[in-house]
């Protein structure tokens, strides 16, 4: 798994955001640290993924570390079963446009694929918004969305900086590159407004009746009324 994982291929089941970003610089000594961590633990899921995410982190100097786990929020109460002091960062944006970016970015060009992916989205938006309510009163939990962050990016950043504890600096206003558009295949240079409306492109009207309908009930949750936000106004 280690040597997998080391070797810079993308296998299905083996990349992931919170290592593979890393490894492209290691050195064996990093190989190393983490092979003789995963050894020496009872190699549950628990020890195997701490290993992965401490060791690689403070191997770059860095005394925290940040997983990124996309429409994943199910694993909330395991990461507060093995991290009872973590902050956990909601981040949401329309499921319209979350789920065509899902159905596009995978590839999904066959119309039967193409609907069970939207599908699915849709019903994992209205899970994790049911979710959100569970977790809302939580002191270590926070909710922010995509298009307030383009919208007002110094604001909001600034006040996921105040939740995470960490220290505002200048340069969080300019990201020099972002994920390619799955809509447009081109990566963005820093908050482009335009980018939260790229979905309208690609979407059919009963694509958008029907997640709209779905999740109508699951935005209300989130208190995300899309009718009126500045950043469809603007565009």
């Amino acid at each position: 798994m280690i040597n997998l994982m080391f070797s810079g291929q993308k296998i299905p089941g083996i990349s992931a955001s919170f290592w593979q970003y890393y490894v492209k610089s290691y050195d064996e000594e990093l190989k190393e640290r983490v092979f003789k961590r995963i050894c020496e633990s009872e190699k549950s899921l628990q020890s195997i993924f701490k290993a992965i995410i401490e060791e690689i982190p403070g191997y770059f100097g860095f005394d925290r570390c940040c997983v990124k786990f996309p429409v994943f929020v199910n694993y909330v109460p395991n990461l507060w079963e093995w991290y009872p002091n973590s902050k956990v960062i909601h981040i949401i944006r329309d499921p319209r446009a979350v789920a065509i970016s899902r159905a596009n970015f995978r590839g999904e060009r066959k119309f039967k694929n193409r609907k069970m992916m939207i599908l699915f989205t849709a019903l994992q938006y209205v899970w994790t918004s049911r979710l959100h309510c569970k977790y809302n009163e939580h002191e270590n939990y926070a909710l922010f969305r995509y298009e307030d962050l383009l919208a007002e990016p110094k604001d909001t950043i600034r006040k996921i900086c105040d939740f995470a504890e960490l220290d505002f600096v200048p340069e969080m206003l300019e990201p020099k590159e972002g994920q390619a558009s799955s809509v447009t295949g081109e990566k963005a240079t820093g908050f482009n407004k335009i980018t939260a409306s790229h979905w309208k492109q690609v979407i059919t009207p009963l694509e958008k009746k029907v997640i709209t309908l779905l999740t109508a009930s699951s935005m209300e949750r989130f208190g995300y009324d899309p009718d009126h936000h500045p950043i469809y106004l603007e565009n």
